[in-house]
Formats: C-alpha cells, structure tokens, sequence
C-alpha cells in the first residue's frame, strides 16, 4: 500500500484496487480510520481526537491531489506523493 504523505506520526495511504467511495487510509500508532475524500467523513474506524482534527485539515487542503492518487490507483499508477503538514505553513517535500 503506496505512502503518500507522513507528518506528525500520521501516515496517509492508499490500497490498490480498493472500493468506492473515493478514499484514504490513515494511520496513527495502533489506530486506523478510513476516510472519504469528497466530504471528509471517517467512515471506518477511528483516530485520537488530535491527529483527527490534524488529517482532517490537510485533508481539506490537499482534496484534489488525494482524488489524483484514488484516480491513479485505480488505474495502476503511482500515486505520487503529497506535501504533508508543517507548523506554520505547507512544505514541498
């Protein structure tokens, strides 16, 4: 399953051939949730109430780029990689 972005202990992820709706797998420590793409919602498990409101805020921010990886997924690409949260501001990395 293809990392796209780490920060904070969180790490974004994607599984191929995975089901609809469009969405991402994150993980922080020994929790998991999945969540969707298009609204945000978790719709599988859960996060502590921090690295919730973290990965629901670069979320938002990066919601087309986690579309371009769901797409490139389910066509057999890479997903690439996207920039992951930093104090203060967005960094390319």
């Amino acid at each position: 399953m293809p990392t796209v972005s780490m920060f904070y202990g969180l790490k974004i992820e994607f599984y191929p051939n995975d089901h609809l709706p469009p969405h991402f797998h994150a993980t922080y420590e020994n929790h998991k949730a999945v969540v969707r793409i298009d609204n945000g919602q978790v719709i599988a498990g859960s996060l502590p109430t921090n690295q919730l409101r973290m990965m629901s805020g670069w979320a938002y921010m990066h919601k087309d780029e986690l579309m371009g990886c769901w797409e490139a997924m389910r066509c057999g690409m890479s997903p690439g990689h996207i920039a992951p949260l930093t104090r203060g501001k967005e960094q390319n990395g």
